[in-house]
């Protein structure tokens, strides 16, 4: 119950926070340059921007999920971690490139049912 009504004054809250909000770290790259880092990892150069984008998206992802679920008082992951969290980010950018990494997790947060 706690949860729900939590949950409504932060959607309710929403307007207000895309208009006064900022975004800060890794969440903020599109994802067409998500998914090129993410090649660059996958080829094992781990010397080069794909390593650097790589160690980014993570430490942002565990903030930012870390951050959501204290916030929440639940596993906004479903159990997926961060890890699973930034595979199945890498694959939603995948299909929609035109989005950008913030958008991209909140989208599958909301598709594992993280923030019921």
């Amino acid at each position: 119950m706690r949860l729900s009504i939590m949950l409504f004054f932060l959607l309710a809250a929403a307007p207000v926070w895309s208009q006064n909000a900022s975004l800060y770290g890794y969440g903020v790259h599109s994802c067409d340059d998500l998914v090129a880092s993410a090649r660059q990892w996958e080829s094992n150069d781990k010397e080069d921007a794909g390593a650097l984008a790589h160690v980014q998206l993570r430490e942002w992802m565990s903030g930012f999920i870390s951050g959501l679920s204290l916030a929440l008082g639940s596993d906004v992951t479903r159990g997926a971690g961060v890890e699973g969290m930034m595979r199945q980010v890498v694959k939603q950018c995948t299909e929609h490139r035109q989005s950008d990494v913030f958008t991209a997790t909140m989208g599958l947060i909301k598709k594992r049912g993280g923030l019921e």
